[in-house]
């Protein structure tokens, strides 16, 4: 009896199980919705004291093979004292298939820069918003910038790669989305300005994430 008893149990928690792994196998395959979005290239080449110099940069075919990015823009922008701060945003509209964001921590030292002096930087929004932002200092043999980045999308601003990586897997299985951005910043700067630079790398990065919204959908 005793045996009999404990077999039934075995097979209705098993039998819970299988379920489950197939439920949530279900809402995890399921198509993503399609979310409307501008396209990146008409992101305002002004933004408040800066505004775009020369054409948007674009990477070779190798590149964008590598990064499979729906979309993308990398330029430059400069303020009223010179300063020019270089924006990348890529975008992809769905993880599913592997497509995914390429961490500067993974991409960059591949391509000879070097990451130094990392912290976490407050990114203050004009509505008193406020996000997390990856800080470091990357040097090559020919260049020394200050470098921002975040994780942005489905109405989030997240600075660490693995909690992005959670949420989009809670979000493919309830809200049927799996889109969004790395978001990029770099400036060139000598140790003796990095106060400044540090400053003007903030104030850019309140304007862009103000203005990715409608090119980023929450």
């Amino acid at each position: 009896m005793a045996e009999t008893l404990m077999e039934n149990r075995f097979a209705l928690i098993f039998s819970v199980l299988v379920v489950g792994a197939i439920i949530v196998k279900w809402f995890e395959w399921r198509s993503d919705v399609v979310v409307l979005r501008r396209p990146l290239q008409e992101f305002p080449r002004v933004l408040g004291d800066w505004r775009q110099i020369g054409s948007d940069i674009l990477f070779d075919a190798e590149t964008e093979n590598i990064l499979r990015a729906s979309d993308y823009i990398m330029r430059d922008y400069v303020d009223r004292d010179g300063k020019v701060v270089n924006l990348y945003v890529g975008y992809y509209d769905s993880q599913r298939t592997g497509a995914t964001y390429h961490s500067p921590q993974n991409c960059l030292p591949g391509s000879g820069w070097q990451l130094k002096n990392p912290n976490l930087m407050k990114v203050t929004m004009s509505n008193g918003k406020r996000f997390d932002a990856k800080f470091y200092v990357i040097e090559n043999s020919e260049s020394r910038e200050l470098m921002l980045y975040w994780y942005q999308g489905r109405g989030r601003f997240l600075s660490d790669e693995y909690q992005d990586k959670l949420y989009t897997v809670f979000d493919k299985i309830f809200r049927r989305r799996s889109d969004g951005s790395i978001v990029r910043i770099t400036i060139p700067s000598d140790e003796n300005d990095d106060e400044r630079s540090i400053d003007k790398l903030l104030a850019f990065s309140v304007v862009v994430a103000e203005n990715l919204s409608a090119f980023v959908p929450e």
